[in-house]
């Protein structure tokens, strides 16, 4: 495994700074670096990892506090160019989408990226409380957008999906009890015209974003399946999330169980893509969520993401 361009997800850098202090986990990307720097691997960051490690730190109080504060400056050491403080990091989900349709940028865009780089750069820079707590404030704008964005999914999912399907339903069961209600939605999601209609919702997404009107597209299904061909991931990780619901219920809403957070998952899902490719690298999605590898191999794309302890044990090899 050499010559590649790495990213990894917000899992993978807990998992790699739980339960160390902040020198231990700066020794430990510094020492995974060099590795990758003897197998010519470039790493680079998405903002979707930095602003669901950003909605822990607005509250020192939070139980994840420490894990995510010490999880952003490695991820900011990890994206880092060799002997230098500039970092690589990626254009969000949205930006992936758009620039894919249409080739265009969206400058806004990449300035709110850049910003949550500058963020983590702060705390790797200087981890005390004392100076953060100079620019604690600029996290909590980040923690309610996360909040409100896994709060839509949910209610988006149970209107749009148990709702819709089962109009007398009153919770999450609402498909799952009902045998034949049940067996034609399965048969609906498992079909290739429901990952199709799920892409054309990405190409309605990339409209919103760019600020096309939807009805200038003529060419709706040649672009779904563009998307379909080269992003197909995300859809295979939403389409096992409805599955779940229709076989057993699951509830989204659960707050133990989070799973509103799924949201990001199927964003990070964006840099599994087909032919991608960063600085001429292969690109290549570490992470420590099956879930997440489950989806990519279902869709085909298995040669781009890896399980972290893979990736580790590639390195030292």
């Amino acid at each position: 495994m050499f010559n590649r361009s790495i990213i990894f997800d917000t899992n993978a850098y807990r998992d790699l700074t739980k339960d160390k202090d902040f020198s231990t986990c700066k020794d430990d990307i510094l020492k995974i670096r060099l590795k990758e720097e003897e197998k010519q691997i470039n790493v680079y960051i998405s903002p979707v990892v930095l602003m669901e490690l950003f909605a822990h730190l607005s509250d020192i109080s939070d139980p994840h506090y420490q894990n995510c504060k010490h999880a952003v400056a490695a991820a900011y050491l990890h994206s880092t160019l060799k002997d230098s403080e500039d970092y690589k990091i990626l254009a969000d989900p949205e930006s992936l989408l758009v620039k894919l349709m249409f080739n265009q940028e969206l400058p806004e865009h990449k300035e709110d990226c850049q910003y949550l780089g500058t963020l983590a750069y702060n705390i790797y820079k200087n981890p005390d409380e004392g100076f953060i707590n100079t620019f604690r404030d600029n996290f909590k704008p980040i923690r309610e957008h996360v909040r409100q964005s896994e709060l839509n999914f949910i209610t988006t999912i149970y209107f749009s999906v148990i709702q819709q399907n089962n109009p007398n339903a009153n919770d999450w069961d609402g498909i799952k009890k009902e045998k034949q209600l049940r067996k034609k939605f399965l048969k609906r999601i498992n079909s290739d015209s429901f990952l199709l209609e799920g892409a054309k919702s990405q190409v309605l997404k990339a409209c919103l974003s760019a600020g096309i009107d939807p009805k200038t597209i003529n060419d709706w299904e040649d672009r779904a399946k563009t998307i379909l061909d080269i992003l197909p991931a995300p859809l295979y990780l939403y389409r096992e999330i409805m599955r779940r619901i229709a076989i057993s219920g699951l509830d989204l809403s659960k707050v133990k169980k989070k799973r509103g957070n799924w949201i990001w998952d199927i964003q990070i899902l964006h840099n599994c893509a087909k032919n991608s490719t960063f600085n001429n690298q292969e690109a290549l999605l570490i992470t420590s969520d099956s879930e997440m590898i489950d989806a990519a191999n279902e869709a085909g794309l298995n040669d781009k993401i890896l399980r972290l302890e893979d990736y580790l044990a590639l390195l030292n090899s």
